[in-house]
């Protein structure tokens, strides 16, 4: 049998509270028309959430087709899309360095769970300390929960000459601002990351900013550049290959696919840990059965042997998949950039 729509549910409700109150104004009355007021959004809520969902859902992911996030977009809408019941469709909206579909996705609350975004670090601590005119808000979405983490691995070639990152240390402070590394971009996560490090081991480097992972992996394998905070999705293969050689991981434990590379944290600077990473967010505004009903579709999806196998694959990490850790992060990473950000004098025209 069809549930009722949430509209006729509502004026149901409503037509319930008028005839108490033509009983006249006594306290029971009042009382049990103020009873029936509160409830009425909540069982239309619980209604809607119990047919939840009745048509295809968006994933809008605010990169190209064939970029890192499309590729966890596509994988983590196939998953939810089998637990769910009906097609989660990616959608590419890149442009204005992703800050084109955030501004768009910010603008469709109140949200009805229909519609659902990639975010990450830069969308969420990196940009907002950089521009002025942001064009959207952490409270223009929901944030779900944290969708997984990438290390970076610090490389270099053989011909170098150094066996560790104290090898690198020790000739930057001899020959400050002489050695040259890449990144994807000023302001990128891979500049950031570099920059904390040169940041924490008192040294200065020269920054050579790139405008995508291919001319700087072709450049530091051409000797133009001596280092490079490479993703460990790509970095991995390079090491394999033995093109060039690791001088640290910046996860917060040895990477299972790279066990003989030390962490940052091990060769000396403790506490250091930097990744990239991913969120899950929705428009603000959706019902919270229906959050509550997403949250735990694409927990799931997260926990299938599937994604766990793409994520191993691509030396992307697993999280807690908990809005409250999402949270957390963000709390504690935000002030890091920002500082950094300052520092460099990072502006949106850099």
């Amino acid at each position: 049998m069809a549930k009722p729509a949430r509209s006729r549910i509502y004026h149901e409700e409503i037509r319930t509270i008028m005839n108490t109150f033509k009983q006249g104004p006594s306290r029971r009355n009042v009382l049990a028309a103020a009873a029936a007021a509160a409830t009425a959004p909540l069982a239309a809520w619980a209604q809607s959430a119990d047919s939840f969902p009745a048509r295809p859902i968006t994933f809008i992911v605010a990169f190209p087709a064939g970029s890192g996030s499309d590729g966890i977009a596509r994988q983590f809408a196939t998953k939810a899309s089998q637990i769910l019941g009906v097609p989660v469709v990616v959608e590419n909206r890149p442009g204005a360095a992703a800050m084109l579909a955030t501004r768009q996705v910010a603008r469709m609350k109140p949200g009805d769970g229909y519609t659902f975004f990639l975010g990450n670090n830069g969308m969420w601590l990196v940009q907002p300390a950089v521009e002025r005119n942001l064009g959207y808000s952490l409270d223009d979405f929901a944030h779900l929960m944290m969708v997984g983490e990438m290390p970076f691995v610090l490389l270099t070639r053989p011909d170098r000459g150094w066996a560790n990152l104290a090898d690198m240390v020790a000739e930057a402070k001899r020959r400050p601002g002489a050695i040259a590394y890449g990144s994807t971009g000023v302001g990128g996560t891979q500049h950031l990351v570099m920059e904390q490090l040169a940041k924490v081991a008192g040294i200065r480097l020269n920054h050579i900013p790139y405008k995508g992972p291919p001319q700087a992996q072709t450049d530091i394998l051409g000797g133009h550049i001596d280092l490079l905070f490479d993703s460990t999705s790509s970095g991995v293969a390079t090491v394999r290959s033995g093109r060039l050689i690791p001088l640290c991981v910046s996860s917060r434990q040895r990477m299972e696919q790279l066990p003989n590379v030390a962490t940052v944290a091990e060769q000396g600077y403790p506490n250091f840990s930097l990744y990239g990473w991913w969120s899950l967010e929705t428009p603000a505004g959706v019902p919270p059965a229906i959050l509550d009903k997403l949250s735990k579709a694409f927990a799931t999806a997260l926990d299938s042997k599937e994604m766990k196998s793409y994520f191993y694959d691509n030396g992307i990490l697993p999280t807690p998949t908990t809005r409250d850790y999402l949270m957390g992060r963000m709390a504690s990473e935000g002030p890091m950039f920002a500082t950094l950000i300052k520092d460099l004098n990072i502006k949106a025209d850099s």
